[in-house]
């Protein structure tokens, strides 16, 4: 059976590689939108249900974004990508994207939701426990709330801590 929530927030290996592909072809720092953005969805291959869509661009411009650095911890140890122009961090949706048909027309799918994260942190999110995610999800969620507010997406702390 297929966790349903599993599929649609973590990446398959097909999107690490064009998140990959997208960062290459950047040539200048995004700058941020903060403007709400429509949801849309897409038919998953593996369930055949609409899931919300997701775009490897919007992902790599989060991330570059961020400066190639985890914004948990900046002195996180990070690696070189493959190509070794820039660390390898992960991306990670803050307020999951399996949670999309809870936000109205509003996309999560927005580099405003879209952390940057070390391997370690990133994994910390999905798969620790509670306990230790609590301090992490706080100082994210604090330093982003306002702009997810302008991004038309309203959520208190108490309510994204039930998402994990």
């Amino acid at each position: 059976m297929i966790n349903e929530d599993r599929e649609v927030d973590n990446y398959n290996n097909l999107e690490h590689q064009t998140i990959e592909e997208d960062i290459d072809v950047q040539t200048s720092t995004p700058t941020w939108n903060r403007t709400p953005i429509p949801a849309q969805y897409v038919t998953s291959p593996a369930t055949n249900r609409n899931i919300p869509k997701r775009s490897s661009k919007i992902a790599a411009r989060a991330l570059k974004k961020a400066n190639f650095v985890c914004e948990n911890n900046q002195s996180d140890r990070v690696f070189l990508r493959k190509k070794g122009t820039h660390n390898y961090t992960e991306p990670h949706h803050l307020i999951p994207i399996s949670k999309q048909v809870e936000f109205d027309d509003n996309s999560l799918d927005i580099e405003d939701n879209i952390i940057s994260l070390c391997s370690h942190c990133h994994n910390l999110l999905h798969y620790g426990r509670i306990e230790d995610k609590k301090t992490i999800l706080r100082k994210l969620f604090n330093e982003r709330k306002n702009a997810l507010r302008q991004c038309g997406i309203e959520i208190d702390f108490k309510n994204l801590l039930t998402y994990y």
